[in-house]
């Protein structure tokens, strides 16, 4: 594929990717460019930030101690998570 192309496999990984750290200059203007050009990644990406919106909601209803170890994820877990979305990518 083009290198200024996604393909939208591509593209839904990056969009998980970003919602965990931050994305390469190189990655985050491909990702743009394909956003721009597809509306159904642009619909995955709304769905998306409804969701985890409706999940920060949801645990920041829940008691204090149960939100706190829920948002608190270890370096080394989100690190983990990282890896496994850059092999799926």
């Amino acid at each position: 594929m083009n290198v200024l192309m996604l393909s939208c496999k591509k593209a839904s990984s990056l969009i998980e990717k970003r919602s965990v750290s931050n994305l390469t200059l190189v990655d985050g203007f491909q990702l743009r460019m394909h956003l721009s050009m597809c509306k159904i990644c642009k619909a995955y990406e709304s769905q998306t930030k409804f969701i985890d919106q409706a999940l920060s909601r949801q645990l920041s209803s829940t008691n204090e101690a149960e939100n706190i170890a829920a948002k608190s994820l270890s370096k080394e877990f989100k690190d983990k998570i990282i890896i496994e979305l850059d092999k799926s990518s």
